[in-house]
């Protein structure tokens, strides 16, 4: 069979890797590029970027490793959810890609929730509310606002099926992609049809709906000179790339939680048995298995705190000389914590006004503490969005860390610690590929099902919880819970003296 070449589309970056049939790491790349931003929130990016990004990390990784270009026998995508590419029958994109973070139609989006409120939406698509990024507010938005376009249209495509498309010309989309949408029952497995219906959008405008890790078909002659590989080569359905960074890391059964620590802090746990009836609502994606589920609950503000600490209080010194500085100071911090929504919370509490807050400063304080008591706040954030699955019925019983947060020891100790359980390191740090990989063997028939693949991805370090800290840690959790009461506090205060 070969090899399988991979394309994790990310927000800001491309990148492209090559697997072998036992799954090993033979290369990689990584194209960047930036998104293209106007005011009234709009955020956008050319879709040939994109293309030609797949293109030119094909051509890098088959350079890279010149004994396989005749041997890539699969191509499996994993992308950003909800970016939508709206094209005509010919392919081309009509506008440029609405990229997931753009928020032009939260009018749209707010008609939406009149008719669609949480009760009703949340237990179809797993998507707390209609908000401005699912694509069906986006699809509303361009009715109403560019009606001319959007009559134009042929498919409504995501863009992962928009590559496909590139690749194969085959109109499909995949099940996890599509859950991002809000016009799709992730529960039943098709088209959400009341909301497309209220919006007045035909189901012949969408993509046929496949399973992930499914053959779609060979690549056009075309597609295959730009990719600098064969015609040969079968392309397959992916997931989302929160589902196949799951998959990458063996979070597929109920027992594991996958805690992403980069930007934001994104949990991922397994269930069979999603629970609709939680008032935090976490989002509820379909996984790349039918009748299985992952939960992710989200913090917007977890190692974007560290970037701007350094940034604007440590100047010149490297990311390890920040852990360095940490591991320099008594778990607690001497009693400083921090409450670290700075930009609001998702959960375990929906509330967009809070505000970061550093309790127990005294004058003998130095960096080392205010660092720890970052690491500790991201910590007890994780914890209590473990205790949020836990309420939900989703058992935990060990959490593997993976983003550019796994990769401090100091860190690592601490989650573990707070948690009260062991926390692991992943050997292959590139989880979302490796996943993508996985699923293109599956689709080219090199192993029959999931549970025969081998164990690609290996534990690296296990971090094992220190009791005694864990008592210092339980009750600095005390404290950090009350923050977010002092925070309410105040901002009731706030809001009754400015009126």
């Amino acid at each position: 069979m070969g090899t399988i070449l991979t394309f994790d589309v990310g927000t800001t970056a491309i990148k492209t890797c090559l697997f072998d049939e036992e799954l090993h790491l033979l290369a990689q790349h990584s194209f960047e590029y930036q998104l293209l931003t106007a005011p009234g929130g709009v955020v956008e990016m050319e879709a040939e970027v994109y293309w030609q990004g797949v293109c030119r990390g094909a051509r890098a990784v088959v350079e890279q490793s010149p004994m396989t270009r005749s041997s890539v026998g699969a191509i499996c995508i994993t992308t950003q959810g909800e970016t939508l590419v709206p094209v005509d029958e010919q392919g081309r994109p009509l506008c440029r890609a609405i990229v997931w973070l753009d928020s032009r139609s939260s009018a749209a989006a707010a008609r939406l929730r009149g008719t669609f409120p949480s009760e009703v939406y949340y237990p179809v698509t797993g998507l707390g509310q209609v908000d401005e990024n699912a694509p069906i507010s986006k699809l509303l938005h361009l009715k109403e606002q560019q009606p001319d376009l959007f009559q134009r249209v042929h498919r409504f495509l995501l863009l992962e099926d928009y590559l496909i498309y590139r690749m194969t010309g085959e109109w499909v989309t995949e099940k996890s992609l599509m859950s991002s949408t809000g016009y799709f029952d992730i529960t039943q497995d098709l088209l959400f049809q009341p909301i497309l219906d209220f919006a007045g959008i035909s189901t012949q405008r969408f993509p046929e709906i496949l399973d992930c890790g499914q053959r779609v078909g060979r690549l056009t002659s075309a597609a295959a000179s730009e990719l600098g590989v064969a015609s040969s080569v079968i392309v397959v359905t992916g997931a989302m790339d929160q589902l196949t960074s799951a998959l990458g890391a063996g979070n597929r059964h109920s027992g594991i939680v996958t805690a992403t620590l980069g930007t934001a802090l994104v949990i991922g746990a397994t269930t069979n048995f999603p629970d609709f009836s939680h008032p935090s609502c976490p989002t509820i994606y379909r996984h790349v298995t039918a009748g299985t589920y992952l939960v992710v609950p989200f913090c917007l503000t977890a190692g974007v705190l560290l970037k701007w600490f350094k940034d604007n209080f440590c100047e010149g010194q490297a990311y390890d000389d920040l852990g360095r500085l940490a591991q320099g100071v008594p778990a607690g911090s001497d009693g400083l914590v921090l409450f670290p929504y700075f930009s609001g919370m998702l959960t375990p509490v929906n509330d967009m006004t809070t505000r970061g807050i550093f309790y127990g400063m005294t004058l003998d304080m130095k960096k080392g503490h205010f660092i720890r008591s970052i690491f500790e706040s991201v910590a007890f954030m994780l914890k209590e969005n473990v205790q949020l699955l836990a309420e939900m019925g989703v058992s935990v019983s060990q959490v593997r860390s993976l983003g550019g947060g796994s990769k401090s020891p100091v860190w690592s100790q601490i989650k573990a610690d707070v948690l009260g359980c062991d926390l692991v390191t992943m050997k292959n740090p590139e989880c979302a590929s490796l996943g993508a990989a996985m699923l293109g063997a599956l689709g080219v028939g090199l192993y029959r099902s999931l549970n025969d693949l081998p164990h690609a991805n290996e534990i690296d370090w296990t971090f094992t919880p220190n009791p005694l800290t864990k008592v210092t840690y339980d009750h600095c959790y005390q404290t950090y819970q009350k923050l977010y009461d002092c925070h309410r506090a105040l901002s009731s205060t706030t809001k009754e003296g400015l009126s």
